[in-house]
């Protein structure tokens, strides 16, 4: 069974097959479906993210770009105050 690292490397060679986003590090389904939220929130205002709920370097980038484009701290991780900006839960 893989774990931790490993699995990492193991779900993104396949991810990467796959043509899709490769995943940083294990998440709990409930923060794949925030991002999920996220990516489509991003979508509506003219983004072209895949929505596949993970928070790879294109969601963060695209994160960037709107949280400078509100003028919010730019780190590029979808938190409770960019959430809200988008009108979305804080979770």
């Amino acid at each position: 069974v893989c774990q931790g690292a490993a699995w990492v490397r193991v779900l993104n060679s396949v991810r990467s097959s796959m043509g899709l986003e490769p995943v940083t590090e294990p998440r709990s389904w409930r923060h794949r479906d925030a991002i999920l939220e996220v990516q489509e929130a991003l979508n509506k205002l003219g983004e072209q993210l895949s929505v596949d709920g993970v928070l790879g370097p294109k969601t963060k980038s695209a994160v960037c770009r709107y949280q400078a484009k509100v003028s919010l701290p730019v780190d590029g991780l979808p938190g409770p105050i960019t959430r809200v900006s988008l009108g979305l839960s804080r979770s």
